[in-house]
Order: structure tokens, then C-alpha cells, then sequence
């Protein structure tokens, strides 16, 4: 077992990490409610195509999305993102007894990737954080779809 020394920090440590959460949350409310109001508000244009023997008729929105929806995704993401971060910050100050510079949440598509970034990103953090922050990256078997049964 591992025991980390301990450290005192002038908030709770993982402050930061829950005001990111609850600043997205409010963001993914608001768009809950902006796309409520585009399917309530906004007209559909239909279009029929032909080929062939077969008619399709396709509906699209009068107006795309309006650009605040993309604006709020994007604060959603930054927010999710900070929090993770938040969280390998705390890890590497527990487990190595300091705060460690330039630490963040390691999101690899391989790997190879998640190996070759682990030493800069996870500086301080304890094997066992590393595994369960691997467990976590697009490339595990976590991520993996499940064949259904049959």
C-alpha cells in the first residue's frame, strides 16, 4: 500500500475540480434549453428528391444552429477538460508531497501515446493513479464497444 504524505491546501483540495463540473453543468443546461427553444421556435423546410421510384422527403431548419450552442459546447469541454486537470494537480501534490508544475490530464488516442506523454503530464502521481488514469483513455478496453449477446 502506498501512503502519501501529507500535505495542507487552502481550499478543499478538489475545489477547483467541482466548481469546472458545476460551471458545465450550468452550461449543458443552458443548452437543454437553447435547443428547446430552436425545436419550438425554429421552422423546418422540407425538400423532396427523387430517385427513381423513390421519393425522400428530407426536413432541415429553416437557420443552422445558432452560433451561441457552439460557444456553450465549447465551455462545456474547457470546463470538463479544467476539472480533469484539476484532479492529476491534487494527485501529483498528494502522491509526491509538493505541488508539480506543468501536470495535466493525459487524453491519448494510443498507447503509445499515453507512454510516451505519462512522465511529463503525470509527474508525481503513484503507479496506481497512473493505471486507473490510463483505464480512462480513449484507446483502453474501457472505451472498447461490447459485441451484444446474441
Amino acid at each position: 500500500m502506498i501512503v502519501a504524505p501529507q500535505m495542507s491546501f487552502p481550499v478543499p483540495p478538489l475545489a477547483g475540480a467541482e466548481l469546472r463540473l458545476g460551471r458545465a453543468r450550468e452550461h449543458i443546461a443552458a443548452i437543454r434549453a437553447r435547443i428547446e427553444a430552436i425545436e419550438i421556435a425554429e421552422s423546418f423546410t422540407i425538400a423532396a428528391h427523387q430517385e427513381g421510384s423513390l421519393v425522400f422527403l428530407v426536413g432541415h431548419p429553416a437557420q443552422g444552429p445558432p452560433l451561441e450552442l457552439s460557444v456553450l459546447v465549447g465551455e462545456v469541454l474547457y470546463n470538463l477538460r479544467s476539472a480533469l486537470d484539476y484532479v492529476v494537480f491534487v494527485l501529483a501534490a498528494l502522491d509526491s508531497g509538493k505541488p508539480q508544475n506543468g501536470t495535466q490530464f493525459p487524453i491519448e488516442d494510443t498507447p503509445e501515446g499515453f507512454v510516451g506523454r505519462r512522465k511529463e503530464f503525470l509527474r508525481g502521481v503513484n503507479e496506481i493513479h497512473v493505471t486507473r488514469i490510463e483505464e480512462f483513455q480513449p484507446s483502453s478496453s474501457f472505451f472498447r464497444p461490447v459485441d451484444p449477446p446474441v
